[in-house]
């Protein structure tokens, strides 16, 4: 008889499980070097000409996105999508050893202003889109830490996936403070609204769309003859957008993904000097369209490799869902 499986290699897939563990336990997991290097460069660049500060400014001042999608959803939703937080935001910052959920002991700057530019907002449904912590590797409890502020400021259900700055090892606790992680899952958040949510697959290449999918059975026959079949709407939630292609052929309705953070440092106009998706460029960040299915890619809310934005504000997302027949 087969060993039963852990839990986590149950609900990701035993192959993608053991992939991902291997990976996140490999020394060499993370950046690769010219990234490092580079970060390197533009902290030095930015203090020594003085940019710096104006950089970590502007990196705290959110943009409110808001999109309006038509889908086959039964009640006008609205989605709130928050990604790459990448907590605490700045690697210098200390980090919180209170393992208590209902406190932290060093609340970040990032995390204060996140609260506060949320507090104005109202949304139904918040959807978190991978990269919670600013490094690669090592300690997950500055992210948790800032994950445990961040729901405190967020009520109602949050749905998430994990990035490639991300550990398996977080999904307990974040599914302590009611995150509900999708790895390679499928959930139904009301009737008719479905969350396809896949692992990452820009660094692990752990995303398995087929087996999210799986967990959605057939739409029920039409309620009359001659009426059409009760339809539901699907929205895939992913870190990066690559996997467009595949979601458009299984019938996503509305593609949600970040990982690029839109370039994060741009010339005026917010060309991004860096393009880091497997995508077109054109798909760097912002709404796009692909064989009938709609899709967002976020320029992110948090900042990493350094903790400065220019020309590229760090974004929080609306997504207004409206009824086919509204």
């Amino acid at each position: 008889m087969d060993d039963p499986l852990p839990p986590l290699a149950d609900r990701l897939g035993r192959t993608h499980f053991e992939r991902r563990r291997r990976l996140e336990d490999r020394p060499g997991h993370g950046h690769r070097g010219w990234v490092s290097r580079a970060s390197r460069l533009i902290r030095w660049l930015s203090r020594t000409t003085g940019l710096h500060a104006i950089g970590q400014a502007n990196a705290l001042r959110f943009a409110i996105e808001e999109h309006t999608w038509t889908l086959p959803v039964r009640r006008p939703i609205t989605l709130l999508q928050l990604t790459d937080l990448h907590y605490p935001g700045d690697e210098s910052a200390p980090a919180a050893k209170d393992s208590d959920q209902d406190s932290l002991q060093v609340p970040h700057p990032f995390a204060n202003a996140l609260a506060a530019a949320l507090a104005p907002l109202s949304w139904d449904i918040c959807v978190l889109t991978g990269d919670y912590r600013f490094p690669v590797r090592g300690d997950i409890e500055p992210a948790m830490n800032g994950l445990r502020q961040l729901r405190r400021a967020i009520p109602g259900p949050i749905f998430a996936v994990l990035g490639n700055h991300d550990s398996l090892s977080m999904v307990e606790p974040m599914e302590a403070i009611d995150i509900r992680v999708l790895l390679n899952e499928s959930v139904e958040a009301e009737p008719g609204l479905w969350f396809v949510g896949v692992d990452d697959p820009a660094q692990f290449k752990t995303d398995d769309l087929e087996r999210a999918l799986s967990d959605i059975p057939e739409p029920a026959p039409p309620a009359e003859p001659g009426q059409p079949a009760n339809d539901r709407a699907l929205v895939m939630l992913a870190h990066e957008c690559s996997g467009y292609a595949e979601a458009a052929a299984a019938g996503i309705h509305l593609h949600l993904s970040g990982h690029g953070h839109g370039g994060q440092i741009c010339l005026p106009g917010g060309f991004p000097l860096i393009h880091n998706l497997r995508a077109p460029r054109r798909m760097n960040s912002g709404p796009f369209e692909h064989h009938g299915m709609h899709g967002h890619v976020s320029r992110g809310t948090g900042s990493c490799g350094v903790d400065i934005r220019f020309f590229c504000p760090p974004e929080i997302t609306l997504h207004h869902l409206k009824p086919t027949d509204g």
